[in-house]
């Protein structure tokens, strides 16, 4: 299950960059890959290797996606994007008015029951 996922780190980054600044994505560029660069020098982490879209696409498991689609966090055409790259092992549920991981609270009882039930048959 994945609460409002992203389909990569880097497009996420820009993103949030975009939406917090109002840069847009060329001038967003430059601090986006000095962040990616600086987390890969200090840290060691290639976070351009973070992309559940890549490993989405040849995954068996199932995999449940919610997403609220008052998140203005990730927006929630990622988990839409992630969806139509495997549909076949995921299901997507898109909470109405729900922002940023608030869809437990925003729907709890259909929350509930629809991740009950979707565990209940997928054992």
């Amino acid at each position: 299950m994945a609460d409002c996922p992203f389909d990569s780190f880097e497009d996420v980054a820009y993103y949030r960059l975009e939406h917090e600044s109002g840069l847009g994505r060329w001038a967003s560029w430059p601090v986006v890959h000095s962040g990616l660069l600086y987390a890969r020098l200090v840290y060691g982490l290639d976070l351009q290797q973070a992309s559940p879209a890549d490993a989405i696409r040849s995954i068996t498991v199932p995999i449940l996606l919610i997403h609220g689609t008052a998140d203005d966090h990730i927006p929630p055409g990622e988990s839409g994007a992630l969806h139509a790259l495997n549909s076949r092992f995921t299901t997507l549920w898109l909470v109405p008015g729900a922002e940023h991981v608030a869809s437990l609270s925003t729907s709890p009882q259909e929350y509930v029951r629809r991740v009950t039930e979707w565990f209940r048959s997928h054992p």
